[in-house]
């Protein structure tokens, strides 16, 4: 790339792999990677096959926007898969069950996941969009963590 007066405000091939599936690296101090200089951080994943990405819940003191986008670029709505993602926790938690795209607000303080991207017909996108810098997340400890092997 040429030099240019604007260079501090690109950030070329920021890839990385983690939990185990390939895509755009979260963008944010904590995690060691470019710093976009807002109070925003976003984490791309290609999801092609299944996963349990996260098996425990945890909760932010940001607000999170979780994104779930068909891998067709002409057709984003055609979503191949269902993901289960679990809001709240104990005798608030709560199974959704994702089979078309969606956004869901997840506002500071909730507690969610485990996400667990169970079926995978066709890729699809799951984007992490978070109002912060620096990423942190708080464990949470359910009282009943047998509810999380539970039928909706």
């Amino acid at each position: 790339m040429v030099s240019s007066r604007y260079e501090s405000l690109i950030y070329p091939e920021p890839m990385q792999k983690r939990w185990f599936v390939e895509g755009l690296g979260r963008f944010s101090e904590a995690e060691g990677t470019q710093y976009l200089g807002a109070e925003f951080a976003l984490g791309y994943n290609l999801i092609t096959e299944p996963i349990n990405m996260l098996k425990s819940p945890h909760k932010h003191d940001f607000h999170q926007y979780l994104i779930f986008i068909g891998g067709n670029p002409m057709n984003m709505r055609d979503f191949g898969g269902e993901v289960d993602l679990w809001l709240g926790v104990d005798e608030e938690a709560e199974k959704i069950i994702v089979n078309k795209t969606m956004i869901i607000h997840v506002p500071p303080g909730l507690p969610h996941c485990p996400i667990n991207f169970r079926v995978v017909n066709k890729p699809f996108i799951f984007l992490e969009c978070m109002l912060t810098s620096k990423y942190d997340q708080i464990e949470v400890i359910p009282k009943k963590p047998e509810i999380y092997s539970k039928k909706r």
